[in-house]
């Protein structure tokens, strides 16, 4: 020992020579998975579910830089933009001509790469058709990542906030420009809205990362006025009695006739789509361009590769990828696309209520169930009759994609042989990206 400390050099080499063997006898001894540390930058698409309210949720990282962005899609909502700062700083703001911007401060920064350490493993599950590893951290967040590509698949919170994890994008960055918060989020100061807050981990997580927000519910905040309208009505409870069995009878007798119908699409506009197929998920950006007669389906597959589904009224349909190894597959229907009436004729089924709305509902021909919100006319909610669900989470009346857009790559045109197998789409694939009745493939609605 007096020899080794003589040659300090041999010492710290000798140290760290044990270190190494350390690490690897661990690694290869305990058989326990850890999860895999976030990269320090990435983008991801996130699906999110509270107790029915749907949200979906743009996530930009970026720990080298100690920012955090959020940009929050609330189902036919508003799009709200949090933007979080390492130092603990945080912008609420829209973009649109609200103007609205709130700050807060908290104790802590953003997510740490390896904010996962210390995790209580619970064995493998599968979850959205994945097989994954489970990880449990202080019974706030229980973490699914998948077995073979380690990449996070599915995240529950002890709030029952869940998040299904639709794109994971390793080493994306998003451009300086747009991490700034806008101008009028520094124009006036409102010490209520920046009040530093208790700075819980727990709380920068939900109301930072993952948050939600809330909907008035129908009825709260009734008014003296309308209370002493009831006070009235209640000394007159005859009177009312039979005034209600005489319009009870009036609207049986005429509903045939007074039964709401399906608003007509818009000839243009754009949707965003959450998709359920028996677990199986897709996002969907759905143009729709009838006086151009097209109709264009992207979809995104939960950790999979971007489609894209190009369909003209002509009856043509462009099934492609945009990326390696670039795969094309043509067909030729004897149907066009949808038009803006094809609803006509369809069965009411009465009010319910689906995804925190108030909705209309019909039937068409026993293949589509159609939820329309009752005040707004927008729809919300499609189901159909293989079970697959669609929630309709953006309806941008008038929104119009570029026509460079709309064009087929060159090797959807080239000359495909027996033994091509890289430019064609197999018939398979095409069967498992369909969807169900929204204007395209094998599967539509008579026209």
């Amino acid at each position: 020992m007096a020899s080794a400390t003589k040659h300090p050099a041999i010492l710290i080499v000798f140290l760290i020579h044990c270190l190494c063997l350390s690490r690897s006898s661990s690694k290869s001894t305990d058989p326990t998975p850890t999860p895999a540390p976030w990269p320090p930058q990435f983008y991801s698409l996130l699906y999110m579910n509270v107790n029915g309210s749907n949200q979906i949720i743009d996530l930009w990282y970026d720990w080298p830089k100690g920012r955090n962005l959020n940009i929050i899609q609330n189902q036919l909502g508003k799009r709200l933009y949090d933007l979080e700062w390492d130092n603990g700083t945080s912008f609420f703001y829209t973009l649109d001509s609200t103007q609205e911007c709130r700050t807060k401060h908290f104790e802590v920064g953003i997510l740490r790469p390896d904010w996962l350490d210390g995790a209580h493993y619970l064995g493998q599950r599968e979850v959205d058709g994945f097989l994954c590893n489970v990880w449990e951290k202080v019974d706030f967040i229980w973490y699914y990542e998948d077995v073979v590509t380690k990449r996070p698949v599915h995240w529950r919170f002890f709030n029952g906030m869940s998040a299904h994890v639709m794109t994971f994008k390793e080493g994306a960055v998003r451009e300086d420009e747009k991490w700034q918060a806008p101008v009028y989020c520094f124009g006036t100061t409102d010490p209520k809205a920046e009040t530093t807050s208790a700075g819980n981990p727990r709380e920068r997580m939900v109301d930072g990362v993952l948050r939600g927000t809330t909907r008035q519910t129908p009825g709260e905040g009734i008014n003296k006025q309308t209370a002493a309208t009831m006070t009235s009505a209640t000394k007159h409870t005859s009177i009312v009695f039979v005034f209600l069995i005489l319009c009870v009878w009036f609207s049986v007798s005429s509903s045939k006739s007074t039964d709401p119908t399906p608003t007509p699409w818009p000839h243009q506009f754009h949707s965003i789509l959450f998709m359920n197929y028996s677990g199986a998920l897709e996002i969907i950006d759905l143009w729709y361009d009838w006086p151009n007669g097209r109709n264009f389906n992207i979809m995104q597959d939960q950790l999979g590769e971007l489609v894209y589904d190009l369909e003209w009224n002509n009856g043509t349909s462009f099934v492609y990828t945009l990326d390696a190894p670039n795969r094309c597959h043509t067909a030729q229907l004897e149907v066009g696309i949808l038009r803006p009436n094809w609803l006509d004729g369809a069965n009411y089924l009465g009010q319910h209520q689906v995804d925190g709305f108030l909705c209309n509902l019909w039937e068409k021909v026993d293949f589509i169930w159609y939820y329309e919100d009752v005040v707004t006319k927008r729809p919300v909610h499609w189901r159909f009759y293989t079970g697959r669900t669609a929630h309709v989470m953006t309806f941008e009346v008038g929104a119009v994609l570029e026509d460079t857009k709309w064009q087929a790559p060159v090797y959807c045109f080239e000359k495909k042989t027996d033994t091509d197998t890289d430019t064609a789409l197999p018939k398979a694939d095409i069967g498992s990206m369909r969807l169900d009745g929204i204007p395209r493939g094998s599967i539509r609605l008579p026209m």
